[in-house]
């Protein structure tokens, strides 16, 4: 059976995150890329694995022997999508309507598996939920949660490439004393803090909202969990935080959870003042700041998740799709 991969829009920040996972990674010497891109990307040599491969355009994918393909960008063309679905198993690390009924995947914690057959759709948890979801199985150890409060304050990435670019120009314009003449979103994002970086849905959440209360109990398989989230986007360019209210069936001991936490590969307990989002840029790692019990009721865990929403929001979990991808051979 062939091992090779489709990496759709691989321009886009989870694309180029992806690609550096893979740089001397043992999973990339068993696996045959192929890269794909717009037609203004197209043409360009990337390094894989010590090989430069070029990207072709979308209306030159070969699909022949082809098994899986993933989605790294959060626009892909629909007549590129309606043409590859059929044929492979498709692997999308954003939440687009074209894949909205697949099954969220994440190692460890959602009961679902990567299947390789025609058709087979399956989606990467966007990265607030993941790495909530991650936490929340890790815990669940010692301590079952009841109803999840969060907060999700997201950069500027969630828009990918165009609302990092959009952030430069207009903090570059403003430290300048010029009004930045085009702005991406209705507000300047430089800044500024953004309360509705979405358009809404019918019901007045925002997508992202809807997709983290939705997906938790889903991925933890516990349908009577409570949530609730609310989100906004902050003038950083990359680096997410969200802040956690858990409340519990009943209180437990801080040094258990820590232990759960430092024994999980994408988790790790930072107790220094120092802990940021720009600490947790570029690893693999989800930093869980300010742990703690709340004053006024010790049956409510507070803390907050600081964590890369592209490398391990994205890209770690599409690696983890590969390796289900050659284990499966």
């Amino acid at each position: 059976m062939s091992n090779k991969v489709l990496l759709l829009g691989v321009s886009a920040l989870a694309g180029e995150q992806l690609l550096e996972l893979l740089e001397d990674h043992p999973l990339a010497k068993e696996v045959i890329f192929e890269l794909y891109d717009t037609d203004g990307e197209a043409g360009r040599s990337l390094m894989v694995n010590g090989r430069a491969l070029r990207v072709r355009s979308y209306a030159n994918i070969d699909l022949s022997d082809a098994k899986l393909a993933i989605l790294c960008a959060p626009e892909i063309p629909a007549e590129t999508l309606s043409l590859i679905a059929p044929e492979l198993t498709l692997f999308d690390l954003h939440a687009r309507a074209e894949t909205q009924a697949g099954d969220l995947l994440l190692a460890g914690v959602s009961d679902k598996k990567l299947v390789l057959e025609k058709g087979a759709v399956f989606r990467s948890p966007e990265p607030a939920l993941l790495t909530t979801a991650v936490t929340l199985n890790t815990l669940s150890a010692a301590v079952e949660p009841l109803r999840v409060t969060a907060t999700l304050m997201l950069p500027a990435s969630m828009h990918d490439q165009a609302g990092v670019q959009a952030l430069a120009t207009e903090t570059a314009h403003l430290l300048n004393g010029r009004e930045a003449a085009a702005k991406y979103l209705d507000a300047s994002m430089a800044f500024n803090l953004l309360a509705q970086p979405q358009t809404p849905l019918a019901n007045a959440s925002l997508p992202v909202e809807s997709l983290f209360t939705q997906g938790l109990a889903e991925l933890l398989a516990a349908e009577d969990l409570e949530v609730n989230a609310s989100a906004v986007e902050v003038p950083l360019f990359h680096g997410t935080a969200v802040t956690l209210a858990v409340e519990l069936d009943k209180g437990g001991e801080l040094t258990d959870l820590i232990h759960l936490i430092d024994r999980e590969a994408k988790l790790r307990y930072a107790p220094s003042a120092s802990a940021s989002t720009q600490s947790a840029t570029g690893i693999d790692e989800c930093l869980i700041a300010r742990l703690r019990f709340d004053p006024q009721d010790s049956n409510v865990l507070l803390m907050t998740l600081l964590f890369d929403e592209q490398r391990l929001g994205r890209a770690s979990n599409a690696v983890d799709a590969l390796r289900a991808l050659v284990t499966a051979h």
